[in-house]
């Protein structure tokens, strides 16, 4: 049994706490005896009696065994698989009481960027409705006798929970989910012995769905005779893709291989292994912010890096700007040209490459007015970042579904001269706690780079408290710490200190 010398408390241990306030990750923040602890699925203003479950150098994980006393901001579930199911953090709390919190949570992430003060967050922009809003999901696969079981993972586990219906999952496709699961004569697992995981994709407007199935192996008549059942059923299908591997890769569909979103005014196809938001509404909210940050600055050319099947770059170069789109994946970066050939959009060049490669030695001559970045949870990589100070743009957004990737690589560019101009926060995903937030930066008139040259906490030093000392005699390789992911469940103070 792990014990803390320092507290004498053991996990199996009861305590009574009062719960502070909620941190990134979801997990609510209670002390004992000056020790954080942290309680999933608590509320601020909650007094808990909690059982510990982990014992770490710093802090106490406990679950709930009773709430005392219910925060004003506590409310009742609406999913009955709420909280065995991994899908959602935030049920039990209002919805009011969710977005108040994305707002102070990201504030509080980002306060190293005011060097002391307060950083200038705009209100939060609830985008996606309460329910029904995923028009994208990934179902996980198992069995139970001679019984399909669909549904999600527990937290932080591989522990299957089956569901049968899911209140975020856009109707039609909590409907096919329902028909996949009730199949027989053969069911879902008879046709495809090795299915993994199935993945829904719905386009808009009009409404068609893609289906992907992640198997090794399937026969073309299984493939097939699905897809005539879920057409007879009055599913309004695209088609079915077939995939595996790291990616993973499509080797196989019937029917058409993607689907069709609508975005600023552009048709763009999506294929079974491209990026696109999980609801309607996302990317059209994320578009018009940025052209309302645009349009007074008169931009001209643009540079759009993990620009994905165009979602961004094709509906600002039908606008006359022009475009060079940035994708390392394969089927994102060809939908992207068919995208823009069928759109009629010249003026634009896709290519398929990381973004590591793009910005390479080679485009270092290039210019571009603005360098729109999108990348995924990890943020920036360290190379890409290299590359990005080099070609040093005047104006730089970042798009960023992970707060604490996005406040390391602000504090990375605010480094390098770059200033926060505007901070746009949105809620595409109710009842969880992630959060969209779109950043626009501008690079000063003439900052000195500086080079990272050891610890120190006298003059020079890093305004973050990392304890590395300046030098302004540096090329951009020079001033890039390393990038550590972030770990899963600290608070961001205390993963600070351990990923520097």
């Amino acid at each position: 049994m792990k014990t803390s010398h320092q507290f004498s408390v053991a996990i199996g241990d009861r305590l009574e706490l009062p719960v502070e306030k909620l941190l990134f990750r979801g997990v609510g923040l209670g002390r004992w005896r000056g020790m954080a602890v942290m309680v999933p699925r608590s509320a601020p203003g909650d007094l808990l009696r909690v059982r510990v479950t982990a014992v770490r150098r710093d802090y106490l994980e406990a679950e709930i065994e009773e709430v005392l006393s219910s925060s004003p901001e506590r409310s009742l579930p609406f999913c009955p698989d709420y909280p065995c199911c991994g899908g959602c953090q935030w049920q039990h709390l209002t919805l009011e009481g969710q977005r108040k919190w994305k707002e102070l949570i990201l504030a509080e992430l980002l306060r190293p960027l005011s060097r002391g003060g307060e950083v200038s967050v705009s209100c939060l922009f609830p985008v996606s409705p309460p329910r029904g809003y995923r028009t994208r999901a990934q179902v996980k696969v198992g069995e139970e006798g001679n019984r399909v079981r669909l549904g999600f993972f527990r937290p932080r586990s591989h522990i299957l929970v089956e569901i049968d219906t899911c209140p975020l999952l856009d109707s039609h496709l909590d409907a096919l989910l329902t028909s996949l699961r009730e199949m027989r004569y053969p069911d879902l697992k008879q046709l495809f012995p090795r299915l993994k995981e199935v993945r829904f994709q719905k386009g808009f407007p009009e409404g068609k769905i893609l289906l992907t199935l992640v198997t090794p192996t399937a026969s073309r008549p299984s493939l097939r005779l699905l897809y005539h059942r879920l057409k007879e059923a009055s599913f309004n299908l695209a088609g079915i893709a077939l995939a595996w591997g790291m990616g993973p890769t499509v080797h196989d569909h019937v029917g058409d291989g993607w689907t069709e979103v609508w975005v600023g005014g552009i048709g763009l196809r999506v294929g079974p292994t491209s990026f696109c938001q999980v609801g309607e509404q996302g990317a059209e909210a994320i578009l018009r912010i940025i052209q309302d940050w645009m349009e007074p600055r008169g931009i001209a050319s643009l540079l759009d890096l993990y620009c994905g099947v165009g979602t961004f770059c094709l509906p600002f170069a039908a606008r006359g700007v022009k475009t060079v789109g940035v994708e390392s994946c394969a089927e994102a970066a060809s939908l992207a040209k068919s995208n823009a050939e069928r759109n009629g959009i010249r003026g634009v060049k896709i290519m398929h490459s990381s973004a590591e490669e793009a910005l390479s030695e080679g485009w270092r001559h290039e210019k571009y007015d603005l360098v729109l970045v999108d990348p995924p949870r990890p943020g920036i990589s360290k190379r890409a970042m290299q590359g990005l100070l080099s070609l040093s743009p005047r104006h730089l957004i970042y798009i960023s579904c992970d707060p604490s990737t996005l406040c390391r690589d602000m504090l990375i560019l605010q480094e390098a001269g770059y200033q926060y101009r505007e901070i746009q926060p949105l809620d595409l995903f109710p009842h969880t706690y992630h959060l969209e937030t779109v950043v626009w930066m501008e690079k000063k008139e003439s900052k000195p780079m500086r080079k990272l040259v050891g610890r120190g906490k006298g003059k020079g030093a890093l305004a973050t408290g990392s304890g590395l000392s300046l030098d302004n005699s540096a090329s951009p390789d020079d001033i890039i710490p390393p990038i550590p992911a972030a770990p899963p469940n600290l608070p961001f103070s205390m993963a600070e200190e351990s990923w520097r």
